[in-house]
C-alpha cells in the first residue's frame, strides 16, 4: 500500500521494520478511540501536523506504527 504523508503530501516510505508512522487525536483521559485520523506522517513532519482539535480542550495527539 502506499501512503501518502497528510502534512507535505509526499509518499511516505516504510523503515527498516516496514511500518509507517500514524498520527491522530483521541479523547482524553484514555486516548483509546481516535476522534481525528489516524494520518501518515513523515517523522520531520510531525511537528508541523494540525488537526481541527489543536485548540481544544479534552484531546491530545497520538501516534502508532503500522505495517505498510
Amino acid at each position: 500500500m502506499i501512503y501518502t504523508c497528510y502534512v507535505c503530501q509526499r509518499t511516505v516510505e516504510p523503515d527498516a521494520k516496514g511500518e509507517v508512522r500514524l498520527e491522530g487525536v483521541t479523547e482524553l483521559p484514555k486516548g483509546k478511540a481516535w476522534v481525528w485520523g489516524p494520518a501518515p506522517v513523515h517523522e520531520d513532519c510531525r511537528t508541523m501536523l494540525r488537526t481541527p482539535y489543536d485548540d481544544q480542550a479534552g484531546y491530545k495527539l497520538t501516534w502508532q506504527r503500522m505495517k505498510a
